[in-house]
């Protein structure tokens, strides 16, 4: 039996983390429009393509998220030039308000969105030389795919 498959352009990722296993997670776009995305597993293999829950984000906390990455890494900047120390806070001070305000935005969709998701696979690649590493958006870009067996049959 023959599984349609649904396949997108390449999209840009906003930004991303990766976890100790290599796993990333971070927010990109799946047809045009800003969702969450998280490994479904914590085995991650860069080498192919890997299976991601996808979460459609609002604009709040689509903005929420952004905001709260340009304050983690102005404060990451500030750390690494000597200007804030690494046990001072996540933030600094200046961006501090904004910081507890995106993350209690970010803490109430994390609570009402777990129904949300759906899988895809992901392929990632790099645009520039920094990769993951790179705090700009559109560093990586992913293209995502969609099918009965990527849903597990959902």
């Amino acid at each position: 039996m023959m599984v349609a498959e649904m396949e997108s352009r390449s999209e840009v990722v906003y930004f991303g983390i990766l976890d100790n296993n290599g796993s990333p997670e971070g927010v990109a776009d799946y047809e045009g429009v800003p969702h969450h995305f998280k490994p479904e597993s914590r085995v991650f293999n860069s080498a192919s393509p890997g299976r991601f829950r996808l979460t459609p984000l609002s604009p709040e906390v689509f903005q929420a998220a952004l905001d709260s990455w340009k304050i983690r890494c102005r404060w990451g900047a500030a750390v690494g030039a000597g200007r804030a120390s690494p046990l001072a806070g996540r933030a600094l001070p200046s961006d501090d308000a904004r910081r507890r305000e995106a993350e209690r935005i970010l803490g109430e969709w994390l609570f009402v969105s777990g129904s949300l998701w759906f899988l895809a696979l992901a392929e990632f690649r790099p645009v520039g030389p920094d990769g993951w590493h790179a705090p700009v958006v559109g560093a990586i870009q992913v293209q995502w795919k969609v099918s009965a067996s990527a849903a597990g049959g959902v």
